[in-house]
């Protein structure tokens, strides 16, 4: 999924008449950037700078030279493109009715694209430093054993904390991955049964809930309902929001996963009875590199990103995804998905 440049589009514009002579505003527009030119009360074009300094001209619609326009589902990159082949540092915004709602500005895919990069290279630090710990537990661990000369049976503890240490480093490293590729991946989709989609995420998940020795209860649709979605992404849902029950419950407890359905949608609901979100975190759960994350109930670790990427595969399959979680109490998450028009696969 590409970026657009819905988020960068300036919907405020100033408004001028087209008939404006030109002098009594040359100023102005060049200090606002760009204003929309009206006739008889109808935008007609965008003035940017560059038309004020082409050429001399006794009324704004003298001056006004056509632009290429752009839509909100253009990408960044396409827009950068545009810009560069006409040469103006704004362009018109259009809405489907070809009508003009904004504009966007070269200045602000500047900035939008500088703050990616210094987020690209905080992201990098901050693996870099979740990395260290998982590796370093590794490596110390490998030497204790190294020099330990007990039976494999009395050094299963230590064993067990480094296939959580390596765990944890092949989240980091494959959340990390996933999270970028979101930005230009697309979607790949393909006609999916609810129940047997659901029941094709669990095994993965057995060894995790065995660990803890926690029970998993399903309630499935009652009947075979279809929709289209990206198989390996959804995977990847159920997995992070099952795998977050696990990771924040306690041993021998239990975890309800339930499907429902209404005249268009189909809702699946995951429900612990584990330590709960305090209310001060709550705000934070969907954020990438969140600071609500937290060791799970036995030390496991989180990076910070698996509700992050949920949350956008879910937008990506235009449903939605809530929470409601009471501190040690127990969470719920729920992710609705619409349903398409038709019964059986193609």
């Amino acid at each position: 999924m590409k970026t657009t440049i819905h988020q960068l589009i300036r919907k405020n514009i100033p408004q001028i008449d087209a008939y404006t002579p030109t002098d009594n505003v040359r100023e102005w527009v060049i200090s606002i950037k760009a204003a929309i030119v009206t006739e008889q009360q109808k935008p007609i074009g965008l003035i940017t700078t560059v038309d004020i300094a082409k050429k001399q001209c006794l009324r704004l619609i003298d001056c006004l030279v056509p632009k290429p326009f752009v839509q909100p589902q253009h990408t960044v990159q396409d827009v950068l493109q545009i810009m560069k082949l006409s040469g103006f540092p704004a362009l018109p915004v259009h809405n489907e009715n070809s009508e003009i709602t904004g504009a966007v500005f070269i200045e602000d895919i500047v900035q939008f694209l500088y703050q990616r990069t210094e987020q690209q290279q905080a992201v990098v630090q901050t693996m870099a430093h979740d990395l260290k710990s998982p590796l370093a537990n590794i490596s110390s661990i490998n030497e204790l054993l190294q020099q330990n000369d007990s039976p494999i049976e009395e050094n299963k503890e230590l064993l067990n904390f480094v296939s959580l240490s390596v765990d944890l480093a092949r989240e980091i490293i494959n959340d990390l991955l996933l999270s970028e590729k979101l930005e230009t991946d697309d979607l790949v989709l393909i006609p999916l049964e609810v129940n047997e989609f659901i029941q094709s995420c669990l095994p993965p998940l057995k060894g995790l809930l065995t660990r803890k020795n926690i029970t998993l209860h399903t309630l499935s649709l009652p009947a075979p309902r279809y929709f289209m979605g990206d198989r390996v992404k959804l995977h990847r849902v159920i997995h992070n929001l099952l795998s977050n029950a696990v990771k924040y419950s306690s041993s021998n407890s239990f975890i309800q996963l339930s499907c429902h359905e209404s005249e268009n949608s189909f809702t699946v609901t995951i429900s612990d009875n584990g330590i709960g979100i305090p209310a001060d975190l709550k705000q934070y759960v969907f954020d990438k590199f969140s600071r609500a994350r937290r060791a799970g109930t036995a030390g496991e670790g989180s990076t910070g990103l698996g509700m992050y990427i949920t949350k956008e595969i879910i937008k990506m399959h235009k449903g939605e995804i809530s929470f409601i979680s009471e501190e040690n109490r127990g969470t719920t998450f729920s992710i609705r998905l619409p349903f398409n028009p038709f019964t059986a696969p193609f």
